[in-house]
């Protein structure tokens, strides 16, 4: 395979192994929103599985395109095909999830899709691994209850061909194309078997969906041993994109754990992103299928600082810029800037902020989509929460709200806050933790998206 490596440009005065020096504190007190990463993210690159040459490369801290003219095979190219479901990576370590070895094992786990189509491709990612990931054998199918898969579903996966295959270090892989029916909004599984041993280095910490892990090539098993191992976070699994019509689009969803779902129903599909795809699919004014939706939140994650994965400014291309058929991208992030912040004693200044939102603005305009910011919720209550972390954030919201400088303003601090406490969540809003919504707190965020920014 031909992979071809791309720049990484730091953005941000705190390093990655610079933010070592974050993890003074207890990861457990912080365990809602995450903590820092422990090496320095290697830069990334893609592999495509259809042929054999490289696709656009996911490049960290590029402020302009480096993609040469587009074509319906690279990243934020038109259809036909277009991201449906996506996890963004981080690294594996005792902030995250800790690394653990798979040897002889095999893997399952569930993709949510926002729109269906009639083939599909699966994105694998081994962006922080040290070495090549062998891959035994993948297979995708429509998933049933638990772990089971339906039988008459099961496809075989292969990169070029190949049946096994390397993911090189520090690249994304994109499987061949295979013929399956999957309708909008089902649960599509994946399963991956690794014959030799294989370390987890790249994961999504909190993916609020159930995974399963057995001894064996289990892959094209429909049903599973009842005593498999299972998990809460997704190991390698980048993205799921299907053949669309050739007008439909994406939105993605950049933001923290509240985006990512935090405090959400494990395996209920309940994010505000999850139910703004469902509302998309049903309003009777689109096409059924014309606007996908990706999740690109990642738990812990800040605008400016390392702290859980490389900040937005440094993935938004790997995130955002570079999804398939990507027009509009929703920014809401930053209340973990402030936050943690304020707790480390290195507050972050609502200038500061709006800098990183204007960079981000800037490099989504240059590449043709629509923004759309998102004010930010309250969290008086919270555990990191300060009397000047609220002046900073009144101060970004008002930002967010008056300067134009978004194409449009989707209010989540009024729809979620207490009018009563206006620093505070509605109380059936709030999780429990006083800093991310409840299912009913993401179902209001979701209603606050007027929908006719995405015609």
């Amino acid at each position: 395979m031909d992979v071809r490596p791309t720049p990484r440009v730091p953005v941000s005065s705190v390093s990655a192994r610079g933010a070592r020096s974050l993890a003074a504190f207890s990861v457990a007190a912080l365990c809602a929103c995450g903590s820092p990463g422990d090496t320095e993210v290697g830069s990334d690159s893609e592999v495509t599985g259809t042929t054999g040459t490289p696709e656009a490369s996911a490049s960290f801290g590029t402020t302009d395109s480096e993609t040469a003219q587009e074509t319906d095979d690279e990243p934020g190219a038109p259809a036909p095909w277009i991201a449906t479901w996506g996890s963004s990576p981080t690294e594996a370590n005792a902030a995250t999830v800790a690394p653990f070895v798979l040897e002889g094992q095999s893997l399952r786990q569930v993709a949510h899709i926002s729109v269906g189509g009639e083939e599909v491709r699966v994105r694998l990612a081994n962006t922080f691994g040290e070495s090549d990931l062998p891959v035994t054998e993948a297979r995708l199918a429509l998933a049933g209850e638990g772990a089971a898969t339906l039988p008459a579903s099961d496809r075989l996966l292969t990169v070029d061909g190949a049946t096994s295959f390397l993911i090189p270090a520090g690249a994304i892989v994109v499987s061949d194309p295979v013929a399956l029916e999957v309708p909008a909004r089902s649960d599509l599984s994946v399963s991956l078997y690794f014959a030799e041993r294989v370390m987890t280095t790249t994961v999504h910490a909190e993916a609020h969906q159930t995974a399963w892990l057995a001894s064996g090539d289990l892959g094209a098993a429909s049903s599973w041993p009842a005593m498999a191992e299972t998990r809460t976070s997704a190991f390698w699994l980048n993205g799921i994109e299907v053949k669309a019509p050739s007008d439909a689009a994406l939105v993605v969803a950049l933001g923290d754990s509240i985006t990512d779902g935090a405090g959400s129903t494990l395996d209920a599909n309940r994010r505000w992103p999850d139910r703004l795809a469902e509302r998309l699919l049903a309003e009777p004014a689109l096409e059924p299928g014309a606007v996908a939706v990706v999740n690109a939140g990642v738990g812990g994650n800040c605008v400016l600082r390392y702290f859980i994965g490389p900040p937005a400014l440094e993935r938004f291309d790997r995130d955002v810029l570079d999804q398939r058929g990507v027009r509009w991208v929703i920014i809401t992030e930053g209340i973990n800037d402030i936050g943690v912040g304020s707790f480390l004693g290195q507050p972050v200044a609502a200038d500061e902020l709006i800098a990183g939102y204007l960079e981000l603005i800037a490099r989504a305009h240059a590449r043709g989509l629509l923004v759309y910011g998102g004010t930010l919720l309250p969290y008086e209550g919270a555990y990191y929460y300060s009397e000047d972390g609220e002046q900073v954030r009144q101060a970004v919201n008002e930002w967010i709200r008056t300067s134009g400088e978004y194409d449009a303003v989707i209010d989540f601090d009024v729809v979620t806050r207490d009018p009563d406490a206006p620093a505070r969540l509605l109380p059936e809003y709030d999780a429990g933790d006083h800093l991310h919504p409840s299912d009913a707190g993401y179902a209001a965020m979701a209603n606050a998206v007027e929908l006719a920014l995405f015609w």
